[in-house]
């Protein structure tokens, strides 16, 4: 009878770890499965705050509702952030707001932006980043060499900072890399 329960109580135990393990896999594998299109931005960014890409899909830089919001913990080390586009989606452009909590004027550190779909990578690192995109001067300036996004400051208030896409520029690129 001992060894029945025995038995009984280490066959469980096996299952659930088998079922357990099985759920931690498919968790991982899931941003593959799920997302088609990802964005990586990395930054330094002392702030905790939420950063949002906004895209189209037709090639104008109307930007509207077509946002994926991340939430970045404030660090002084270079970190990624990553944006998902739903699985249906590719972007023709894409705009970064780097901030909505911004209360300070702390300088945001754009290093690179890193672009894959589907296995193919487009990266835009530096000092390219200044071909590729501009600042909306309305809330933020932006130099290409550093990388830094310094929010405008208004009645004591800072800006939330926008970087644009120059849309002659970055849309083609995207579109190539659709089709590689």
């Amino acid at each position: 009878m001992k060894k029945i329960i025995y038995l009984l109580i280490s066959s469980i135990i096996l299952i659930s770890c088998k079922i357990k393990d099985e759920n931690v896999e498919t968790e991982t594998a899931q941003p593959q499965e799920k997302y088609g299109f990802k964005v990586t931005a990395n930054v330094i960014s002392k702030t905790t705050d939420d950063f949002c890409l906004l895209y189209t899909e037709d090639g104008t830089t109307n930007f509207g509702e077509s946002v994926i919001w991340v939430p970045v913990p404030g660090n002084k080390e270079e970190q990624k952030v990553d944006f998902y586009f739903p699985k249906e989606v590719y972007p023709t452009q894409i705009r970064l707001d780097l901030g909505l909590k911004q209360t300070e004027t702390d300088t945001i550190y754009l290093k690179s932006l890193h672009f894959d779909y589907n296995g193919k990578k487009f990266d835009i690192v530096g000092q390219q980043l200044g071909n590729f995109f501009r600042a909306d001067e309305n809330h933020c300036k932006f130099d290409p060499t550093t990388g830094a996004v310094v929010p405008v400051v208004k009645n004591g208030k800072a800006e939330h900072p926008s970087i644009y896409p120059h849309q002659s520029v970055l849309g083609p690129e995207l579109v190539k890399l659709g089709k590689q």
